[in-house]
């Protein structure tokens, strides 16, 4: 896949229904794939965790509440509830939503902000 294909974007929410593609050389085995998937979120957190305890004094607990916040973030991109538009309220030093979580200061500002903004965009429906 390419990496802005829909087939790579939709991959693992199709994956989880079951609505693979054996012919094109997906994996039909769901359980290893998430497997995975957990693998590198540890190795993530391990690695944030390591040096954020360098530079900042983190706690694993920080760690865990900062994966957290950020895929929670992922999922309100996702489903359109915060896009685009929402940047500027969200992390002012962003460019884009990529990079509400691109350094400490910018998840620092998007840890503060996102859910007011959250909470003003469902209340728009």
């Amino acid at each position: 896949y390419s990496a802005r294909g829909g087939g790579a974007i939709t991959f693992f929410s199709r994956l989880a229904r079951g609505m693979i593609d054996e012919q094109a050389g997906e994996p039909t085995d769901r359980g290893s794939v998430f497997k995975e998937m957990l693998r590198l979120l540890n190795h993530a957190a391990d690695g944030i965790a390591e040096e954020g305890l360098k530079k900042r004094g983190l706690l694993r607990a920080d760690v865990l509440s900062l994966i957290g916040r950020a895929l929670f973030f992922r999922f309100l991109a996702d489903r359109g509830v915060i896009g685009r538009d929402d940047v500027g309220q969200i992390c002012p030093a962003a460019r884009d939503l990529k990079d509400c979580f691109s350094d400490c200061a910018n998840a620092e500002q998007t840890r503060v902000r996102v859910n007011c903004v959250a909470r003003a965009t469902v209340y728009r429906y």
